[in-house]
């Protein structure tokens, strides 16, 4: 069996993954500090030996060579395109030091660690390359790679760049690229609760203002495809941009000469998405929470 622990486990993708893959496994310990994270994590995985709250309250000493594989993906705020790109100067950023304290500490036989692309490119690069040289200085033989999950066969498109490290020395080479069949429309359930159906009236309500409560402007709601019943919308929600992709009881076709505008669109906010597509990365701004690359 093999032992395992998960360092910022969100809903415990690492063990459901394990789980998939049908390892035997113990989970040493998982952390999380999100309290409907950990909700979920203890609804979809059996409970932890012990389940942190903050990776700070963690002796990583108590577990030193009782773990053969630890994973986890520090948050990529600091480090995302995406955001303000602080880097380490941020707090957030700063937790890239609390997980390699904890291999510095426990050992593990194995770790694993993720974040996203824009982390190689932070401070000109010179924090990865001393994270990476950090552990090469506790005798790990260190490996990484961007890789993204459509060559994976998962339908989006998804940079993140991991880090192996093995205490021994293994002969370890990355996935190849595979040919990505499925597309978003496979992952998706085809029933779907009635309470997030929206009626005719709030659809037009949505077409004619942008939102529902008639807030006009540039993030007015965008059908995801012109023979699809679903579209998207932005400002729906108590914490300003919060975004939703929400399903229509009746089909509604985009005037042709909009539906290429937004074709054709390289604005996040302005595209149409469709579900033969596969997806793209969810991001902080103006984007579909869950719209398609047409690809």
């Amino acid at each position: 069996m093999i032992r395992v622990a998960t360092l910022f486990s969100g809903v415990g993708t690492p063990e459901q993954s394990l789980k998939h893959l049908k390892v035997e496994h113990e989970t040493v310990f998982a952390c999380e500090i999100d309290k409907y994270a950990r909700t979920t994590y203890l609804a979809n995985n059996e409970t932890p030996n012990t389940f942190y709250d903050d990776v700070y309250n963690i002796d990583g000493n108590k577990y030193k060579n009782q773990i053969d594989i630890l994973i986890g993906g520090s948050p990529c705020q600091s480090f995302s395109i995406a955001g303000k790109r602080q880097g380490t100067s941020c707090p957030r950023g700063n937790l890239i030091y609390e997980y390699f304290r904890i291999v510095e500490e426990s050992q593990p036989k194995v770790f694993i660690y993720e974040n996203v692309k824009g982390f190689l490119s932070i401070d000109k690069g010179e924090t990865f390359k001393n994270f990476v040289q950090s552990f090469k200085d506790l005798g790990y033989t260190t490996y990484h790679q961007v890789l993204n999950t459509k060559d994976h066969l998962i339908p989006q498109n998804r940079e993140r760049i991991y880090i192996v490290g093995f205490k021994d020395n293994v002969d370890f080479h990355f996935q190849e690229k595979q040919e990505l069949k499925l597309r978003l429309k496979d992952m998706l359930e085809d029933e779907v609760d009635e309470k997030y159906l929206l009626n005719q009236e709030l659809v037009s309500k949505y077409l004619e203002t942008g939102t529902a409560s008639n807030h006009k402007g540039s993030q007015a709601g965008k059908v995801a495809d012109e023979n699809d019943e679903t579209f998207w919308t932005v400002n729906a929600g108590t914490h300003g941009y919060s975004m939703g992709y929400v399903k229509i009881d009746k089909k509604y076709h985009l005037p042709q000469e909009r539906l290429e505008t937004c074709l054709n669109s390289n604005h996040s906010a302005q595209r149409v998405y469709c579900p033969s597509g596969i997806a793209p990365t969810i991001r902080a701004n103006n984007s579909s929470i869950y719209g398609l690359d047409r690809a």
